[in-house]
């Protein structure tokens, strides 16, 4: 066949029907608003010579030399004659005359939109009477559409809707007729009309037919054509949480994408041991280094999350943790000026005390006591408690045993919990307003959105106040030559007075009898850790007062932030000839903190550090004579000041050239891109600071460090202080390329292949170079001839594998050493090796394959989506013994595997299908198998209690003994496995990693959320639970290691006590010294005792959203709704103590501990109008 030329320009072949919708939807969408007046299209010239053309590609090259937009029925258009023409220079009208010439069409024309009709009708074959039916299409919202395609069911004749949405055509009077309304981006509708002469009809939106293209970043891919493992989510699918974190908004939208308590995200499991294990976050094409937080939800067009290789490989080393793609709202040509308000004003609970299960207050004081009355107290300079005090009173005779019991219970009669709710928590408070403007004319189309956001925490003290800023603009500088320019930018003010200087809330550490406040409201003094009498006679001295408050510590910090974010781009893309694109595309961010923590001069933490460095003489009786020097300024304050920057920039070019011959449809594509990163952070403290004067004062830092004899006549060795000065490079140089082809819309193969190159591995090339590919597959079931199911809307089977990297930053081939300087003793400054040479440093690997099924059934009501997955990542960085002789008893080598395998299931339904009532439900189903397969080293027993990686295991699986329960005198014991012999927890170091028990993962195997919607004429009723199965947690400790608050399981119900009845009691005997012998609290701690399961379901949110748009179109807006959630409800929870699984903590220190529950009820007002 001889191929079509064209004088002016080529014609641009689109034979993927799937394409020609998308095309066709866009058109008609601009369609809509053509009324508002756009230039008339009687003026325009058209040039043409073919022969033999597809009358598609030949409104295709009008539609390029001119502009106009057509409006016609693909199906239809398909059907047309070959055209040949040549002329030159025609007015519009004539041109589209001359080549519809002949066809079974007719055109009209309205400004600059061209509507294409059928005019053949097919003949009876006898004479038969006929009826005309006409009336109005209209979409779900009232709106009428233009172009519906209105055929006569069984032939091919059929009319157009006209630019009103309005349609008339003779039928056979006959009551059997049906006729079939069909339109791109909307369900299609079969209505049988009987005997009627007026027909009008809604068409409902398709949002199968919406979700078309997978946005990877780098490229698109049609949704229909994509071989790999992908989630599309738009606006609606997100809308169930309000919140400015896209995290919290994808919890439970995307199967395979688990968000854990601290709001990190995984994708298909853990595939490292030491490297980051976050996704790559990529907005509008560029990775964001930035949080995502800094992002506008309500900005957001579309998330793509990419999951296994075949769709994320094109981001190489960076995408072995999977790709989370958002792409921005843009304006849209044609679609006139919209302005739209989004408003949500949210307001939550208060934080309870009781999530905390504290001991109450009462056994809190009398255990205190005993302890009191076994130790002792600590003589002056140090201050005593209000149960010591009581203690120094009975010593001296002033009361007795019984007194002093009496007078203990008077103070455990009292309990802070309303003092502390009431001064340190408040309700949660937001608010969140946005402006967007869409603007798109014929050669410029822009998006402006101006975000306000307002979060006033339960902590009082903490608040923020962010701004952020959306400018898209796209530009066609000629027919072939586009550019688009975007600018991002964030600004946040922030306080976090909330928290002391070791960012803990002031409520953390208080026992519950302790008061904060007096009866009338006063501060309740409190002397810090000093004598009353001893401060007395230092602050007679000069010294700063030493009282203390924690409330007013709290009202006195000054803690704030600034942080601001931009980010720019610019793309050109140029079409040379039909099917090439050339593009270059750069990106450019900047973000920068500034941080000050100010304690004024009568601050707490300012007084204490001048006192506690002074140097003091003492009498013969040690008490203070004296004050020789102070160390530190006598009068100013304390500034911190810490300021962080990272600037970002990315180059891509890329070349891409498509096209189609004997029912193959081809991409090929390849690139290269050139990526740097630099962060650098500084901090200071300032002394003796006025902030009237903007002034500091020095310090002798030499003479802190050698020792000063402090206020209790102590050597003390000062302050562990310097500045901080850090500084990061990352450059990245890639070359990539994909490659695509398809066969009649049944076969698709894809493949991709990227280099990627950094400066972080400066050895030989071998090591340093990371070739990342992909290779995938699709069969498309339903095109196929032999495939005849009604039932049967879509149907695909997909399979994948491929090669993705990540890197560990923290470690380098090279030696790396840190500066250091000998605080307590000589004051030299030294290099502290912190990673030995390892010259056969390389790149960590994931090697994944993916098989995917597609389905959607009974015209759209039904949709399975199916993935199985296999991930194994190789090479990892893990520790390796190696020569002691080295300086080294381990070091990380690529030495370690890790094994994910697992099931990705979405299932939807329409339950309910009615022309006014829809019932909608959705399961999103999550399963991962995760394991270490292979490690070369096996760590300590006590680092096997903590998870460290062990082969066979799962990343965080949880290692236990057995307990024993507790012996004749209260004392824990455990078990051997297959022996009930009590031992003895002094003989618990004798344990062997053989001797534990693994009893599971503390991360989910199964995940997941249940979500439906009903909706009933105007309204719509939305509810999501999401739910985590299969994992363990350990119990909190009823009392922490060392520090921390006891929990109400220490008293008497559950422990152990002389002379009380103890059976099925099973935590041990009060300790009363100053620190318990770690085997005795390691023995219930580390045990099975202490083990539950984690199953938990959560009530996530139930909304009501009205639609309100039939009201505000008669105010002259274009629509609108209202919604009214209550978000995070109720939970339910399988351990024992129904404790909500996100609140266990671990530390060092404390072991296994409690924090607050930030699930809390909150209930959210939300407000959308269109203008």
């Amino acid at each position: 066949m001889e191929k079509t030329q064209f004088k002016n320009c080529s014609i641009q072949k689109h034979a993927a029907v799937r394409q020609m919708f998308r095309q066709g939807l866009a058109l008609a969408m601009v369609f809509l608003s053509c009324s508002w007046g756009y230039a008339s299209a009687q003026g325009k010239k058209v040039s043409l010579e073919v022969r033999d053309a597809a009358l598609r590609e030949v409104l295709q090259e009008v539609k390029s030399q001119t502009g106009v937009r057509f409006v016609y029925s693909d199906i239809e258009i398909g059907k047309g004659k070959p055209v040949t023409a040549q002329f030159n220079d025609l007015a519009l009208q004539t041109a589209m005359e001359r080549i519809l010439s002949g066809q079974p069409f007719a055109f009209e024309m309205e400004s600059d939109v061209i509507i294409i009709k059928p005019v053949k009708e097919t003949q009876p074959a006898a004479p038969q009477a006929k009826r005309t039916v006409s009336g109005v299409v209209k979409d779900d919202n009232g709106t009428p559409l233009p172009g519906v395609s209105v055929i006569l069911k069984g032939t091919s004749a059929g009319v157009a809707t006209d630019i009103d949405g309005r349609f008339a055509i003779k039928v056979d009077d006959t009551p059997d007729i049906i006729l079939v309304f069909s339109f791109i981006g909307m369900k299609t509708k079969e209505v049988k009309i009987g005997h009627a002469q007026t027909l009008n009809v809604t068409l409902q939106n398709d949002t199968e037919a919406l979700d078309e293209v997978v946005v990877t970043g780098v490229q698109t891919i049609e949704k229909g054509r994509a071989t790999g493992s992908f989630a599309l989510l738009n606006q609606d699918d997100m809308k169930q949480i309000y919140s400015t974190s896209l995290t919290e908004k994808l919890e439970g939208a995307v199967p395979g994408l688990y968000v854990d308590k601290d709001n990190e995200i995984t994708i298909r499991g853990i595939s490292t041991l030491n490297a980051n294990t976050k996704p790559l976050i990529v907005v509008d094409g560029f990775p964001m280094e930035s949080s995502e937080l800094n992002l506008n939800p309500n900005d957001i067009e579309q998330v793509t999350v990419l999951k296994d290789a075949a769709s994320a490989s094109i981001w190489g080393i960076r995408a072995a943790n999977g790709v989370i793609v958002i792409t921005t709202k843009r304006g849209k040509k044609g679609n006139g000026t919209q302005v739209t308000y989004n408003g949500n004003v949210t307001y939550g609970a208060r934080t309870d005390l009781n999530d905390l299960h504290l001991l109450n207050s009462t056994e809190y004081a009398r255990l205190n006591f005993e302890s009191t009355l076994v130790n002792g107290v600590s003589g002056k300079p140090y201050g005593l408690n209000e149960l010591e005090k009581i203690y120094e009173r009975m010593s001296a005779g002033e009361l007795s045993e019984k007194q002093a019991w009496a007078e203990v219970d008077k103070i455990g009669a009292f309990n802070n919990k309303k003092q502390i709710e009431d001064n340190f928590y408040r309700h949660l408070f937001t608010q969140q307003h946005n402006i967007s403007i869409q603007t798109g004319g014929e050669n410029v189309s822009t998006y402006i959105s101006l975000n306000y956001d307002q979060n006033k925490s339960q902590i009082v003290g903490n608040q923020y106040n962010k701004y952020n800023l959306l400018v898209n603009n796209d530009i066609n500088l000629r027919h072939n030559l586009t550019a688009s320019v975007n600018l991002r930018a964030t600004h946040q003010y922030s306080k976090s007075n909330g928290y002391d200087e070791l960012g803990q809330t002031y409520a953390e550490n208080l026992e519950p009898w302790q008061r904060i406040l007096n009866d009338d409201g006063s501060y309740y003094w409190k002397q810090g850790n000093i004598d009353e009498e001893y401060a007395a006679r230092l602050e007679a001295l000069g010294m700063k007062t030493w009282n203390t408050n924690s409330l007013q510590e709290m009202r006195m910090n000054d803690k704030k932030s600034k942080m601001y974010n931009l980010s720019s781009s610019l793309r050109l893309a140029w079409k040379p000839i039909e099917g090439l694109e050339l593009s270059t595309q750069g990106n450019y961010e900047f973000g920068n903190t500034e941080a000050i923590d100010w304690y004024a001069e009568d601050h707490y933490y300012t007084r204490r550090l001048t006192n506690e460095n002074a140097e003091v003489e003492l009498d013969e009786d040690d008490m203070p004579k004296r004050i020789i020097k102070y160390n530190l300024p006598n009068s100013g304050g304390i500034k911190d000041v810490s300021n962080s920057h990272s600037i970002s920039y990315s180059v891509r070019n890329m070349i891409t050239y498509s096209g189609e011959k004997e029912g193959f449809t081809y991409k090929v594509m390849a690139g290269n891109e050139f990526y740097s990163l630099e962060d650098n952070t500084y901090g200071d403290r300032l002394w003796g600071y006025d902030p009237e004067l903007l002034t500091s004062q020095s310090i002798n830092l030499s003479d802190l460090n050698s020792g000063v004899i402090g206020y209790d006549g102590w050597l003390t060795y000062g302050l562990s202080y310097s500045p901080t000065i850090y500084e990061s490079l990352e450059r990245y140089t890639s070359y990539f390329g994909t490659a695509s082809i398809n066969y009649k819309d049944r076969y698709d193969f894809f493949g991709s292949v990227r280099l990627d190159q950094t400066n972080l591995l400066t050895n030989a090339n071998e090591f340093r170079n990371n070739p990342s590919w992909s290779v995938g597959a699709k069969w498309n079931i339903v095109n196929e001839d032999f495939f005849k199911f009604d039932q049967v809307d879509d149907l695909g089977v997909r399979l994948s594998y491929g090669l993705t990297g990540n890197i560990d930053k923290s470690t380098a081939p090279d030696i790396v050493a840190k500066a250091d300087i000998d605080s307590y003793g000589t004051m030299l400054n030294y290099l502290q090796v912190t990673n030995p040479a390892n010259p056969e440093l390389g790149w960590e690997k994931t090697y994944s394959w993916n098989l995917g099924v597609n389905g959607v059934f009974f015209n759209h009501r039904l949709r399975i989506d199916a993935d199985f997955y296999n991930k194994k990542s190789k090479e990892l960085l893990a520790n390796v013994e190696v020569d002691p002789t080295s300086g080294w008893s381990s070091m990380q080598k690529n030495s370690a595997e890790v094994l994910n395998r697992g099931i990705d299931l979405t299932l939807y339904g329409r339950i309910l299908n009615l022309p006014k009532v829809k019932w909608d439900a959705t399961l999103q189903f999550s399963y991962n198998k995760n394991k270490v397969a292979s490690i070369n080293y096996t760590p300590i027993i006590n680092n096997v209690y903590r998870g460290a990686p062990y082969k066979g295991q799962a990343i965080g699986y949880l290692a236990v003994h057995r307990y024993g329960g507790l012996d004749e005198k209260g004392q824990p014991t455990f078990l051997l496995e297959g022996d009930d012999t009590q031992h003895s927890y002094s003989k618990l170091g004798t344990l062997t990693i053989e001797d534990l028990k693994f009893v599971g993962r503390t991360t989910p195997p199964v995940f997941g959320s249940i979500s439906t919607a009903i909706t009933v004429h105007d309204f719509t009723l939305n509810i999501m639970a999401t739910y985590k199965f299969g994992h363990k947690m350990r119990l909190p400790q009823p009392r922490p290691s060392i520090f921390g608050l006891w929990r109400e399981w220490y008293g008497e119900e559950y422990r152990w006590v002389e002379g009380a009845d103890n059976r099925n009691k099973w935590v041990p005997t009060h300790f009363t010294g100053y620190f318990d012998d770690s085997n005795r609290v390691d023995c219930l701690s580390k045990s099975d005792k202490l083990v539950d399961d984690a199953d938990v379901i959560y009530l996530k949110s139930i909304s009501l959203e009205w639609n309100a748009t039939r009201l505000l179109k008669k105010i002259k807006l274009k629509g609108g709704s209202l919604r009214i959630s209550g978000e995070n409800l109720a939970f339910w929870a399988a351990n024992r103590y129904h404790l909500n699984p996100d609140q266990i903590t671990w530390s060092y220190f404390d072991g296994t501990g409690l924090t607050w529950n930030n699930f809390k009820p909150r209930m959210v007002v939300g407000l959308t109008l269109n203008f």
